[in-house]
């Protein structure tokens, strides 16, 4: 079997969703969808498909994403 590995590409501020969206908190990182966000959503959705998830963003990111679990 192929070994399938996804990158999500994170960052900005969403900037466009203010007062919703923070530095400390962007737009994909807000739980809008019943209880979920983008970002959880995206994991979910491709992780029926991939082996591994890779998330490229910068530090604010790291953080926020690993509440996901990647």
């Amino acid at each position: 079997m192929t070994k399938v590995k996804y990158v999500i590409l994170t960052g900005g501020v969403g900037s466009r969703l203010w007062p919703l969206s923070r530095k400390s908190k962007p737009k994909q990182y807000i739980k809008l969808f019943k209880g979920k966000s983008l970002f959880e959503m995206t994991v979910k959705r491709n992780s029926q498909i991939a082996n591994e998830v890779i998330v490229v963003g910068n530090i604010d990111s790291y953080y926020l994403s690993n509440e996901f679990g990647c």
